[in-house]
């Protein structure tokens, strides 16, 4: 089993898109930064880690972490997360925090407390969910229109908002520093 870092996400898409999109619902959040990668390369001032669990030509995992970020993992089994974990503690990576589905999130961080000492506690637990379809509602007399420079103001401030209510207020720093997103 090895773990395979891609040196651009033009490359990490390549390899993953098509077992990535298999469970987009639960890997939307990978997908979202690495196309965003993938498109402006340009405007990528971080040098992500993009990974792949392998083995013999087989996908079983893959992750994205953007330094000082967490690391964001996809389901996989025992032995991949083990590979991973090792790949991170061999080169003497530091991981803030992991996000992933439940079981591979505490599996990992289980792991990695074992082979560091470090505890690890839940942050936050969440839940993914999936539109099937759109129901058209024709009595709103509003409508919908692209954000404009002006919106920004309050569009940060609900934001903010959204983080202190979500318990989340070190994304509300992040949020204003980086142009990136993750």
């Amino acid at each position: 089993m090895q773990v395979v870092r891609h040196g651009t996400a033009a490359e990490f898409l390549a390899r993953s898109r098509v077992w990535l999109e298999r469970a987009e619902v639960e890997n939307n959040l990978i997908l979202g930064i690495s196309r965003y990668f993938e498109a402006n390369p340009e405007r990528t001032h971080v040098n992500p880690y993009l990974l792949t669990v392998e083995e013999r030509d087989t996908l079983l995992g893959a992750a994205l972490m953007t330094p000082p970020r967490h690391l964001i993992i996809t389901g996989m089994l025992g032995p991949a997360l083990t590979a991973l974990t090792d790949y991170f503690l061999r080169g003497g990576i530091s991981i803030s925090g992991v996000v992933g589905p439940t079981e591979a999130a505490r599996l990992f961080a289980e792991y990695w407390k074992s082979q560091t000492g470090k505890n690890h506690a839940l942050k936050m637990s969440q839940r993914l969910y999936a539109c099937k379809r759109v129901l058209v509602r024709t009595y709103s007399h509003g409508r919908l229109r692209p954000a404009i420079v002006s919106d920004e103001p309050l569009a940060t401030q609900w934001i903010a908002e959204f983080c202190r209510e979500a318990g989340i207020e070190d994304e509300i720093a992040s949020m204003t520093a980086s142009p990136n997103p993750e």
